[in-house]
């Protein structure tokens, strides 16, 4: 949930968009295009924005408050999976291309890609502090 009334849901191969839900009476508040392909997972942020992840090796920055996309973060060579929000603005996205990319939401760049996965990373978990599972 993005916050106690609202839900955002992503699309597969055929739609590819988000829909916010307004989770009071089900109604659709909005829905967010701009994935070409479909839409692997997505991660509430800060600021009343919304970041997801695609098949079609983006992540988008979205915000809530007027739909708009705010940022396109480009870098990975396969599917975003998996996104967590880490705290100093910071995003974390991992991919099919057995990578995990730290990026900063400021800037829209790249911090540090760690490798050493042997296939895709399907799951990120921030913990407290500076850590990432």
């Amino acid at each position: 949930a993005l916050d106690g009334d609202r839900l955002a849901s992503g699309g597969g191969y055929e739609d590819r968009s988000i829909i916010i839900w307004n989770l009071a009476d089900g109604s659709q508040v909005a829905t967010l295009e701009g994935h070409k392909s479909w839409v692997n997972c997505l991660t509430a942020l800060d600021g009343d924005r919304l970041a997801s992840g695609s098949r079609d090796r983006s992540i988008i920055i979205w915000s809530l408050a007027d739909g708009t996309q705010l940022a396109k973060l480009e870098g990975h060579e396969g599917s975003v999976l998996c996104l967590a929000a880490l705290p100093g603005g910071r995003l974390v996205s991992g991919s099919a291309d057995e990578s995990i990319i730290i990026w900063s939401l400021a800037d829209e760049k790249q911090l540090a890609k760690l490798e050493g996965h042997t296939d895709e990373v399907q799951c990120l978990a921030a913990l407290d502090g500076d850590r990432l599972a």
